[in-house]
């Protein structure tokens, strides 16, 4: 804002105000709400300067849609093969309010194992950007007042990590879930 009132010479107005029309991008592929700081400078024609600071939330997308899984055991949060697991999806405005309706797309995805000792990226991203990744399930629900439940199930031998992915199909944003799921009795 410095570089713009000294080009454009803007001056505060008998009430010690200027407008300002600043747009602020969000960033291309932002996960969700973001928090920015507005920095401003005022300064006197002797050289001294006054600077306030305001907090601006942007919203890189106009809906947002998020997932709950059931909590499954109560030991290790493992859910178990052959059953049925419902998926609360919710979709929401950018104030937080239920969309009328809507559909999404929540699909599941096979991940590789990993020991709780071994560290390093996970790289989910890629599970849900891959092009030539096919999910294992996937449906896609209507939203209605801004619920819906999507069903999985993972069948006997299969077991491990698995993603759950949301993706808001008139949106622009998507959600997801790692979970692990076991055979009953070996769960853990």
């Amino acid at each position: 804002l410095e570089a713009w009132a000294r080009e454009t010479g803007q001056v505060l107005d008998e009430t010690g105000k200027v407008k300002v029309n600043a747009e602020i991008p969000a960033p291309e592929g932002a996960p969700g709400l973001l928090t920015g700081t507005m920095v401003t400078r005022v300064f006197e024609p002797s050289g001294a300067f006054s600077v306030d600071e305001a907090t601006v939330t942007v919203s890189p997308h106009e809906r947002y849609v998020g997932l709950q899984l059931e909590k499954g055991d109560a030991a290790r949060g493992m859910l178990l093969t052959d059953v049925k697991h419902p998926t609360k999806l919710v979709l929401l405005d950018e104030d937080g309010k239920p969309v009328p309706d809507g559909e999404v797309e929540a699909s599941l995805y096979k991940i590789e194992w990993r020991w709780w000792w071994e560290k390093g990226p996970d790289s989910l991203a890629e599970y849900a950007e891959a092009r030539n990744l096919q999910p294992l399930q996937t449906g896609t629900v209507a939203v209605k007042n801004g619920v819906a439940t999507w069903d999985f199930e993972v069948k006997f031998p299969d077991w491990g990590r698995y993603l759950v992915v949301a993706k808001d199909n008139q949106g622009t944003h998507r959600a997801g879930k790692v979970v692990y799921i076991d055979w009953p009795g070996w769960a853990g």
